[in-house]
């Protein structure tokens, strides 16, 4: 179950990832942004070539209407300079207001017809959710070459334990392990030996019983 649920978190933090690119490439020549309604209160999600700012303002009396009608003026944001600021993680405060509808959309009048109220935001830097959502595969990647390394050094791929004694389970975690996994690393040789001590039947190799006419010479040269 754990094994399956770290190859889930794996996949969705690869996807995240796709998705968080592509997002920075679409975003990179002018700002997007995703307006939404949740509970009391209205909310936008702006997507730039800096990265991700998230702003929300609670309503006392939400008005009726869906969450497209609020006007978010991201080019008069502030930003408020904080010690994180020089990496890209900033905050601030940026105006959102109901639109009047027609009149809304005069050109340069229409702002006249808005009744904007400050939200405040925060932003965070592309590179940071990035390396979000890079750890999980990261991590995936370095405990199966620490595995295969372990393999290759007749060793336990789980704690590390020496398995040249025991080849068939690990004593130290009790971790099972093949002898055939053992037997074709590559760091170690080869079973050498009569047959016979190999496990289970080798195909292609007949045993054959000494002939009893054919005995060993002894030092002096003559046959016994």
């Amino acid at each position: 179950m754990s094994r399956l649920l770290v190859n889930l978190v794996t996949v969705l933090s690869l996807l995240a990832g796709v998705a968080m690119v592509t997002l920075w490439v679409e975003s990179s020549t002018a700002m997007r942004t995703y307006a939404f309604h949740c509970g009391g209160g209205n909310g936008c999600i702006g997507c730039d070539a800096g990265g991700v700012a998230v702003a929300f303002r609670r309503e006392a009396h939400p008005a009726t209407g869906t969450a497209s009608s609020v006007y978010w003026d991201w080019a008069a944001a502030t930003r408020d300079v904080g010690p994180l600021a020089s990496l890209g993680f900033t905050s601030g405060t940026v105006n959102a207001g109901r639109q009047i509808p027609i009149l809304s959309g005069v050109a340069v009048l229409g702002r006249l017809f808005q009744t904007p109220a400050p939200a405040a935001y925060v932003r965070v830097p592309w590179w940071s959710l990035l390396l979000a959502a890079a750890v999980a595969p990261t991590s995936r990647l370095i405990a199966a070459a620490r595995q295969r390394r372990r393999t290759r050094r007749g060793r336990c791929p789980s704690c590390g334990y020496d398995l040249r004694a025991t080849p068939e389970r690990c004593p130290e975690c009790g971790a099972a392990r093949g002898f055939t996994a053992l037997c074709c690393s590559p760091s170690t040789s080869p079973p050498t030996g009569p047959a016979q001590n190999l496990r289970g039947p080798v195909p292609g190799l007949t045993s054959h019983t000494p002939d009893a006419r054919f005995r060993p010479i002894d030092a002096g040269g003559a046959a016994g």
